[in-house]
């Protein structure tokens, strides 16, 4: 009854879901061999993990090195069927900003780096979760869409040790 409330009907607040908000996400790693790192992708809302899973980055060659430590922004994220962006029946790619960006380490410019499943132990410079659960590839995915909606983006923070 609006009598109840001078008239007016109150205005009802409904969040969204249950989804947490990631604030930050980590990849921390350490250099194996010259040009791959291997390391831990933390998701964290607020100061509360939510999300790790093994990662890698980088491959054997120089056309495939590790993505350098620094600060990115996480900004946009599609569903991918190519094998390279698969694992475990999951794929899609988060993409990174800035790109393009100069890498010291690889001498040149480099552009498409992203977040995405790996279906091996290597990636051409991307982030590649590692995780052999399907429901940590799902989730990771479900998370950075959820926020990006949200939001517009997630800070990334890169740190790569044993250069």
């Amino acid at each position: 009854d609006g009598e109840l409330f001078g008239g007016e009907i109150p205005e009802v607040i409904v969040r969204p879901s249950k989804v947490p908000i990631i604030t930050l996400i980590v990849y921390a790693a350490s250099m194996v061999g010259k040009y791959r790192s291997a390391g831990t992708y933390t998701m964290y809302s607020y100061d509360k993990e939510v999300l790790r899973s093994p990662a890698v980055s980088g491959a054997g060659n120089i056309r495939s090195y590790t993505l350098p430590s620094g600060n990115y922004s996480v900004i946009a994220i599609n569903n991918r069927a190519e094998t390279k962006f698969t694992r475990k029946g999951v794929g899609w790619t988060a993409n990174l900003s800035p790109d393009p960006f100069y890498d010291e380490y690889a001498g040149r410019n480099r552009q498409y780096i992203r977040i995405h499943p790996a279906r091996s132990l290597g990636t051409e410079g991307c982030i590649g979760l590692t995780s052999n659960n399907p429901f940590v590839l799902r989730r990771a995915r479900d998370l950075i869409r959820n926020t990006l909606d949200l939001k517009g983006n997630i800070p990334l923070n890169v740190i790569i040790s044993g250069r």
